[in-house]
C-alpha cells in the first residue's frame, strides 16, 4: 500500500513493504537509483534558439511528455528544460538545414555525464560536474509525429519521382547549374542575364536559329514576325 502523502501533498514511493526484510529494503535502494537515470524519452518544443538559418545548429527548450508518478500513481508534469542542442545533418561544410520550430514533437537523448564543458568549447573536456544520466545532458532529435502531418515544404524521394516543393520561392544558388534532360516549364520563364544554346531551340514551331523573317525591307523600317 502506498504511503501517507507528504507536507507537499505528494503520496512518497516507500510503501509499507518496501523494509519488511533486506531484500526489499535493498531493493527499493535500487529501484530508486534507477528511477533517476534518464536514458531517452519524448519530449515537445517550447522554444528555438539559433543565430539564422545558416549559424551553427542552435538549442531548444522541451516539455518530457511523459510524466512522473508519485507513490499513489498520479502524473506529475515535468518542467521545463533549457538549452538542449537540436541534431542537424551536417558533414564537413555541406548540411540540409531543417530547424524545428516551436510546438514539434521529438526524441531527446541523455548522456551518461555532464556535457556541459564540451558544449561550451565545441572540444574534448572533462565533465563538467559528477552529475549522470541528466536531463540537462540530453540531445534533440525532431520530426516524430509532428502536429502537421501534411507539410507545405518538402522532399520526396521514392522510386516515382523526387520531388522539391515550396509554397513561396525555390532558390537554387551556385557558379553553375546543370541540367541533364528533357526540361518542361509550365509557368512563366524569366531571366535578368543572356542566354546561350549550343542546340537549336523552338518555341511554339518557330525555330530560334533557322526562322525566317516576312517583310524584310531596306532603310529603318522592322521586320515583322519570325515565321
Amino acid at each position: 500500500m502506498p504511503g501517507n502523502p507528504n507536507s507537499d501533498g505528494y503520496t512518497p514511493q516507500r510503501k509499507l513493504s518496501s523494509g519488511n526484510t533486506p531484500f526489499n529494503a535493498l531493493m527499493f535502494l535500487l529501484q530508486q537509483a534507477l528511477g533517476r537515470v534518464n536514458v531517452a524519452t519524448l519530449v515537445q518544443v517550447q522554444a528555438v534558439h539559433t543565430e539564422g538559418r545558416t549559424a551553427p545548429a542552435g538549442t531548444v527548450d522541451v516539455v518530457p511528455l511523459v510524466d512522473q508518478l508519485d507513490g499513489a500513481g498520479k502524473a506529475v508534469p515535468h518542467s521545463v528544460v533549457y538549452g538542449i542542442p537540436f541534431f542537424r545533418l551536417q558533414g564537413g561544410d555541406v548540411a540540409v538545414i531543417v530547424d524545428p520550430k516551436p510546438g514539434d514533437l521529438g526524441f531527446c537523448i541523455f548522456a551518461d555525464r555532464d556535457i556541459s564543458k564540451v558544449k561550451a568549447g565545441g572540444k574534448a573536456a572533462p565533465p563538467g560536474s559528477l552529475r549522470r544520466f541528466d536531463m540537462a545532458d540530453g540531445l534533440y532529435l525532431g520530426g516524430w509525429n509532428n502536429a502537421s502531418p501534411s507539410p507545405t515544404a518538402y522532399l520526396v524521394i521514392d522510386d516515382a519521382s523526387a520531388d522539391l516543393v515550396h509554397p513561396v520561392a525555390l532558390n537554387l544558388t551556385a557558379p553553375a547549374i546543370k541540367l541533364d534532360g528533357a526540361v518542361e516549364v509550365t509557368g512563366d520563364l524569366t531571366g535578368d542575364k543572356g542566354a546561350t544554346f549550343q542546340q537549336d531551340a523552338v518555341a511554339g514551331s518557330i525555330s530560334l536559329m533557322h526562322h525566317k523573317h516576312p517583310g524584310v525591307q531596306t532603310g529603318s523600317g522592322q521586320t515583322g514576325e519570325p515565321l
